[in-house]
């Protein structure tokens, strides 16, 4: 293995490890918060949330999307908060 190729999976793996601290802080926050087995991904351009609740109102919303900014420093346009009561 050259070690271009070498730098690049250290880099790629460094890149994977942040999105999934970044992850988990969320998740714990917004358990924190009372939205427990929440799911959080996030990718290099989006972050994708699904919360576990039957409805949310603005206010949840907007206090999913500040959790979400702070972590990740995503716009609002990058973030989708999706919903799911099983």
């Amino acid at each position: 293995m050259t070690e271009d190729a070498k730098k690049s999976a250290v880099d790629e793996l460094a890149k994977l490890e942040d999105s999934a601290d970044k992850e988990t802080a969320i998740e714990l926050l917004l358990s924190a918060k009372g939205f427990d087995s929440s799911v959080v991904t996030v990718s290099d351009t989006n972050v994708d949330a699904v919360i576990n609740v039957s409805e949310l109102s603005d206010t949840d919303k907007a206090q999913i999307e500040d959790i979400i900014k702070r972590k990740t420093g995503f716009a609002a346009d990058k973030i989708t908060i999706n919903i799911c009561n099983n």
